[in-house]
């Protein structure tokens, strides 16, 4: 019966042991994910920054774009008038 207890109590610390590593190991592989899943985040939010500004600078060039005259190709002046022959 000696015997007997000693080999399960020999696998019972195998089996402790087994599941501390493991255990361990994911712990390990979640810190690791979640600093690169923490820096993917960064890295996007300066992309969208990014963007934002190309978009306001754009919008900006558009109504500047917009706000000026645009030439009718009528050189002489008298469309201006609006005279009616």
């Amino acid at each position: 019966m000696n015997m007997l207890e000693g080999l399960l109590s020999v696998l019972v610390a195998v089996l402790i042991g087994g599941a501390a590593y493991y255990s361990a190991h994911y712990v390990v592989r979640l810190r690791h994910d979640y600093t690169i899943a923490h820096e993917e985040l960064v890295k996007a939010g300066k992309y969208v920054e990014e963007l934002e500004s190309r978009v306001m600078h754009l919008e900006a060039e558009r109504d500047v774009n917009s706000a000026r005259m645009e030439p009718t190709g009528d050189t002489t002046g008298w469309s201006a008038m609006n005279i009616r022959s």
